[in-house]
This record gives structure tokens, C-alpha cells and sequence, in this order.
């Protein structure tokens, strides 16, 4: 089956801290390896040019990431070039302009702060009961409907926690509770973002230097919302628009996309064909067949969990 791997985090015991999922450069040549094993890696211009004449094998795949993150660009990029290989990046533009990005900001904190992601979770469901009143919520009424089995039932790597967690900030919460439960958090725990900035995001000049090489810079939204489909068309076309507009105003004309959190509809769908958008990949494998702006990718947790399964 034709696919993109779906890669974010990557951790070197330095600049970039480990998280919940992330790689080193070791393990990523070897999920590189056991993938060239078992499907034929192309670059990223093969890939593009092959779906448009619908000239894809079905053993070819290719490699992608989401989110515009320094790490990718430190760990994975050397990686990438040392195989030859390039990569499409779908980049929110936020960071680009001197913003930031609180998905990434809270992410960050997440791993900087706590010895482990449940202890994280513990502490976020402890100070999310102690402002209900603040926040005008009944936590304990609004988790009632959480359906862990249904509740993004294709993400299988996710545990009942990981799960939890994100229907509590997408459904229950809403982006400013959410934002104003993180900000609590950190303010008490003494975490100032403006320290790491500079190892959040890649620049302009990284995106220059990957374009030289033939990798393929897209779409990832401006702002990066968790929940596209709570955004009218409209509110979902001037996320995109402004992403495109930006890259252009860098020199990328960008005509590929993937959706935030995987979580977009026709809307989106509608979105892409206005602003021209040639590829869109998903975040999963259940979207293969259904054309060229819902392209499959496999989420690189499952691959690592397959390769475990075979070394057990």
C-alpha cells in the first residue's frame, strides 16, 4: 500500500529532551531500515510526481513530518542526507513569523517538567478539578461521555490516558480553558517558554537549505488549532491561506498539505482545492483509495511498535 511515514519528535540527549514517542538518530536509521525491507523509500519529488499520474507502486512510500520543529531539522535532516533521501515538511507558519505556538510551548513543558508523561496527566486532571469553579466546568459531568474504544479509535499507539487527556483539552475544554489550565501550571512550576525558544522551531534559512535540496515544503495550517473542524470554511480557508501566503513570501510555493491532529473535513477538503493544494496526507492507513488530498500515512509509534513485536 503507497504511504508516507509520519514522523514529529526526535530527541539527541542535549539540545532536544526525550518525550513520549520521540527518536534518536540510531533509531531512526533502523526504522529507515526495517521500512527499505519491507517497502521501497522514494524521495519526496518521486512520490509527488507519481500520485499526480497516479504512477505509484504499491510498495512505494516516502517520509514526512508535521509541526515545523527544530529537531527534525538537528536530528532527522543529517539522517535524510546521508541516505539521500528527501522528505516533504508540512510546516504551521506561526513560529515563522515570530510567534509562538502554545501546542508546541505545552508539549515542551510536558517533557521538561514532569519525570513522565502520567505524571503529567495526574498533575493536568489535579489543577483542571481545582479551577471547575474558575473555569465554570464540572469535570466529573463533562468526562462522563468519553468513549475511550470510540474516541479517535485509530490512533491505537494512544493509551487511555494519552486519549483522556486530548478529549478533556479538544471537547470538554476548548483552546482558552486549555490555554488558561497550561498557563496555571507552568506559572506555578516556574517553566518560561521564552528559554527554549530557539529550540522549538526551524527558520526561514532551514527551510531555504531543505528547498535546495529538493525536499518539499507544505501545508500545516497557520496556527496550528487542534480541532480544524470546530472552524468554519472560512476560518479554515484564512488558516491556509495565511500558512500559504507566508511561505510564498519566503520564496515556497507550497502545493502539498497534511491536516492538524488529522482531524479535517470536506470543509478542508474544499479548502485545499481552493487554495490549489495538489497532495493532502492524513494521519492514518484507513484513508487509502479516497484520491490525492487523503493520502494514508502510518504514524512512525506504530512502526516502532511492529519492530518491537518481531524482536519479542
Amino acid at each position: 500500500m503507497m504511504h508516507g511515514i509520519m514522523f514529529h519528535h526526535f530527541h539527541d540527549g542535549d539540545r532536544h529532551i526525550k518525550c513520549q514517542g520521540s527518536l534518536d538518530a540510531q533509531e531512526l536509521e533502523e526504522v529507515l531500515d526495517y521500512y527499505q525491507n519491507r517497502y521501497k523509500l522514494i524521495s519526496a519529488r518521486e512520490f509527488y510526481e507519481k500520485v499526480l499520474r497516479n504512477k505509484l507502486d504499491a510498495d512505494e512510500a516516502c517520509v514526512t513530518f508535521d509541526d515545523t520543529l527544530k529537531c527534525q531539522y538537528d536530528i532527522a535532516y543529517p539522517v535524510l542526507r546521508s541516505r539521500g533521501l528527501t522528505a516533504f515538511w508540512f510546516v504551521n507558519t506561526l513560529p515563522l513569523n515570530g510567534g509562538i505556538s502554545a501546542l508546541e510551548v505545552y508539549h515542551h513543558f510536558r517533557f521538561k517538567m514532569f519525570d513522565n508523561v502520567d505524571t503529567f496527566y495526574e498533575t493536568f486532571f489535579q489543577c483542571l478539578q481545582e479551577m471547575q469553579a474558575e473555569l465554570q466546568i464540572d469535570y466529573g459531568k463533562a468526562i462522563e461521555n468519553f468513549d475511550y474504544d470510540s474516541y479517535k479509535k485509530n490512533a491505537t499507539f494512544y493509551t487511555y490516558n494519552d486519549k483522556k487527556f486530548r478529549y478533556v483539552r479538544d471537547i470538554v475544554l476548548g483552546e482558552e480553558s486549555y490555554d488558561r489550565v497550561m498557563d496555571a501550571m507552568m506559572e506555578k512550576m516556574g517553566y518560561h517558554a521564552q528559554q527554549f525558544i530557539n529550540d522549538l522551531w526551524f527558520s526561514v534559512d532551514d527551510i531555504r537549505q531543505l528547498c535546495s535540496e529538493e525536499h518539499i515544503i507544505g501545508l500545516h495550517s497557520h496556527t496550528h488549532p487542534t480541532r480544524l473542524t470546530a472552524l468554519s470554511y472560512s476560518e479554515q480557508l484564512d488558516e491556509f491561506r495565511q500558512n500559504k501566503d507566508i511561505l510564498a513570501s519566503y520564496g515556497v510555493s507550497a502545493d502539498t498539505a497534511s491536516y492538524p491532529c488529522n482531524d479535517y473535513n470536506s470543509d478542508t477538503l474544499s479548502v485545499m482545492d481552493k487554495l490549489n493544494i495538489q497532495i493532502g496526507f492524513s494521519a492514518n492507513m484507513q484513508t487509502m483509495g479516497r484520491g490525492a488530498l487523503e493520502m494514508p500515512r502510518e504514524n512512525h509509534a506504530y512502526i516502532v511498535k511492529q519492530m518491537k513485536q518481531l524482536k519479542s
